[in-house]
């Protein structure tokens, strides 16, 4: 899937509905909330992140276990990791 901005995110997310083994989210950027939900919401399995995620102090800790345990694969071809913006 693929948003330009945190809005186009918000309305796409409550039309995905799952489970999905794999999911791959492209694009602008998104709020931490925004994929914590869809990917509970969905029993989604593994993500291929390559989008801007914008994680607050307190979300830290949260969004780095929540990477391990979904393996989120963050990068691609050409990339290193998205950019995580605290």
């Amino acid at each position: 899937m693929r948003c330009e901005t945190i809005e186009a995110w918000d309305t796409l997310i409550p039309y995905i509905c799952g489970p999905f083994k794999y999911l791959g989210l492209r694009g602008g950027p998104m709020k931490w909330k925004q994929l914590k939900n869809l990917v509970n919401s969905n029993n989604v399995k593994g993500i291929s992140l390559l989008t801007q995620t914008y994680v607050t102090q307190d979300e830290i800790a949260d969004f780095f276990d929540f990477q391990i345990r979904y393996r989120i694969y963050a990068g691609g071809a050409g990339l290193t990791a998205p950019m995580i913006t605290i």
